[in-house]
């Protein structure tokens, strides 16, 4: 009776020592697949104007939504774009152009692999004028942005203008 107490107790220990291994596992494998999103801007001064999100982890980004924000022509409303190719041309609509745009289409549904990046907007600068009314223009009229984004694990984050590194959502 002894010898099969004996035998119980180490059946019920190991079953704990492997669910606890089997959540070490899980866990190393979700921080594998971790996507981070990541925005950069270049700044103006050699005659262009960039705009890039990276993804700097080491797992694919799912785009869930991706949502841009900038007030209309007469400043009252907001106007929210759904790919970044819409808000870019707008914005460039409203400066006094001598200037080339060149847009990558960023929206929902996108991949954006681990150590890819997507430059969102080029804009090349003809002249001083041109760029000091462009970078007014979207000192005074962009918003921001919000990207909403997965790992392969149906992880939830997202990145805003405002903050230096994406937020997971909790669930």
């Amino acid at each position: 009776m002894l010898i099969s107490f004996l035998s119980f107790f180490t059946v019920v220990y190991q079953s704990y020592l492997g669910r606890e291994e089997n959540e070490l596992i899980r866990q190393q494998q979700m921080a594998s697949s971790l996507p981070y999103l990541s925005q950069t801007r270049t700044l103006p001064g050699d005659g262009t104007f960039g705009f890039i999100i990276a993804n700097q982890g080491v797992g694919p980004a799912f785009i869930k939504e991706v949502s841009f924000k900038c007030l209309d022509p007469s400043g009252k409303d907001t106007l929210t774009f759904k790919n970044s190719d819409h808000l870019f041309r707008s914005l460039t609509k409203k400066s006094n152009g001598g200037l080339r745009l060149i847009t990558s289409t960023f929206k929902k549904g996108m991949l954006l692999p681990a150590n890819g990046r997507l430059k969102l907007a080029h804009v090349i600068f003809q002249d001083d004028d041109s760029e000091a009314s462009f970078m007014k223009t979207i000192q005074d009229t962009l918003i921001g942005f919000r990207i909403d984004y997965e790992d392969v694990y149906g992880n939830k984050w997202y990145l805003e203008n405002d903050r230096e590194s994406p937020v997971k959502v909790k669930m």
